[in-house]
């Protein structure tokens, strides 16, 4: 049996790349280097920090600022030739952390956390702030995970009523997830490589809110008989678009 060939670990990095220079890792990535890969001197890593490229790389040194050689850089091919922006009712605790990750696995460009009057996890202040962080040090997580090096646009936590107001702008074709809309979002044509998939939190969008998103533009669809959780929805509306439109 042929031995599976081991995967090399893969950090993002907020900071410029550029072959035959040195980095020093922050302390996390270090830590994780160091402690959980047990890595040695020589070991291949592989970096990216958001600019659509690979950077290849070997271990100086190990330790708490551990020293990376980087070598070639190659563009990342892993982007996929349709825009999918999805606008998400923030849901409690770790569903939209789940909501986060696997949509950046499933490949959207842009993710918006809104808020709704159905949405149960107030955020004000300081938690404001933090939850974002967390969400983007999610995000960031799923892009080494899934060998994207193009980070999608995690945007401010916002109201539903400020996002519609802007979309009209955006260019991209809008379906709104509604239970018991006609259309089949597998079914529906789409338009264009450019797609907004809106989805409300545990208990769905208000009466009101779906009338808004259809004045705004938004096409009502369904995904199935079936009734899904809000942080499965996304996932799935990502799929079928991928599927239909993009690199599935």
């Amino acid at each position: 049996m042929k031995r599976q060939q081991t995967r090399i670990p893969r950090f993002h990095v907020e900071t410029a790349l550029n072959a035959g220079t040195v980095i020093t890792l922050d302390k996390e990535a270090s830590r994780h280097l160091a402690a959980v890969l047990r890595a040695k001197t020589g070991m291949a890593v592989c970096l990216f920090n958001g600019d659509g490229h690979d950077y290849a790389a070997s271990i100086e040194s190990v330790g708490k600022a551990t020293r990376l050689a980087i070598g070639s850089r190659q563009p990342n091919n892993s982007e996929s030739p349709v825009s999918i922006t999805l606008v998400q009712g923030i849901s409690r605790g770790d569903r939209m952390d789940a909501t986060v990750r696997q949509a950046t696995e499933l490949g959207a460009t842009r993710i918006v956390p809104i808020e709704t009057r159905h949405t149960s996890a107030r955020l004000e202040g300081s938690r404001r702030e933090q939850r974002f962080a967390h969400w983007r040090a999610i995000l960031v997580s799923a892009c080494e995970q899934c060998g994207r090096s193009t980070l999608p646009i995690l945007e401010p936590i916002t109201s539903l009523p400020d996002w519609l107001e802007a979309f009209s702008d955006s260019g991209s074709q809008g379906f709104v997830l509604l239970p018991d809309a006609a259309d089949a979002l597998a079914t529906t044509p789409g338009e264009g490589k450019s797609f907004a998939v809106l989805i409300g939190p545990e208990s769905g969008l208000d009466d009101a809110e779906a009338e808004q998103a259809v004045a705004a533009g938004f096409r009502p669809a369904h995904l199935g008989p079936r009734v899904l959780r809000t942080e499965t929805a996304g996932p799935a509306a990502i799929s079928i678009l991928q599927a239909c439109h993009g690199d599935f």
